[in-house]
């Protein structure tokens, strides 16, 4: 009986520590910096300064920090895509990548006198083509022109979008805690509580025998 008690205590043991590693297994967007940024269309990488939110502090002063803070609040407190733009998906999408924008150079040259500038960042998680979303000059905007290849994610921006950056995908994390789908918290949290229920009767029983 002693060995039954000790295999259920140590089951009991490792679901509960794993059950915060189901809610966490990617990181919150307010902890995750920018994606790697691999190809621009026009001018050079060294034109492009891409700030995430953890780094806000640390930003170019050109960038609108204000607007940053605004737009990831929004963000933060929207279901999906669709409670920002009318038109976009609606579903069970999440923000999985939040930044900003900034041009120089080149670069900033050539948008400015209205070329398009497609930008193609590394990735990692999308397993379909995300939603991309900005907001410029308070309203949000959803990009058309994204294009998901393996780990490549391409992006092509037209002139006047260049603004606060979200990325929703599928994935059921949270854009403020990194929380996935409450369901398997609760499956992992009930079977935590079933085994401790069994633990307490068994242990009873054995202590009842006992005596």
């Amino acid at each position: 009986m002693k060995k039954t008690i000790s295999a259920l205590t140590a089951l009991l043991m490792l679901v509960c520590l794993c059950s915060p590693a189901f809610a966490s297994f990617t990181p919150s967007v307010s902890q995750k910096g920018a994606p790697e940024l691999i190809s621009v269309s026009q001018g050079s990488i060294s034109d492009v300064i891409i700030t995430a939110y953890k780094d806000i502090d640390k930003a170019d002063s050109a960038v609108d920090t204000d607007a940053l803070l605004d737009a990831y609040s929004e963000v933060r407190n929207a279901g999906g895509p669709s409670d920002l733009v009318a038109s976009a998906v609606s579903g069970k999408y999440a923000c999985r990548d939040f930044f900003d924008i900034l041009l120089k150079g080149e670069a900033k040259a050539a948008f400015d006198n209205g070329t398009a500038l497609t930008l193609t960042f590394r990735v990692t998680g999308y397993t379909v083509t995300p939603v991309v979303l900005t907001k410029c000059e308070n309203a949000w905007k959803e990009i058309a022109a994204v294009n998901l290849s393996g780990n490549t994610l391409s992006i092509t921006f037209a002139s006047g979008d260049l603004c606060p950056v979200a990325i929703f995908d599928m994935a059921q994390q949270s854009p403020s805690t990194g929380v996935v789908n409450t369901t398997i918290i609760a499956v992992a949290a009930g079977v935590c509580l079933a085994a401790a229920v069994t633990f307490f009767f068994i242990a009873k029983k054995s202590k009842s025998h006992a005596e």
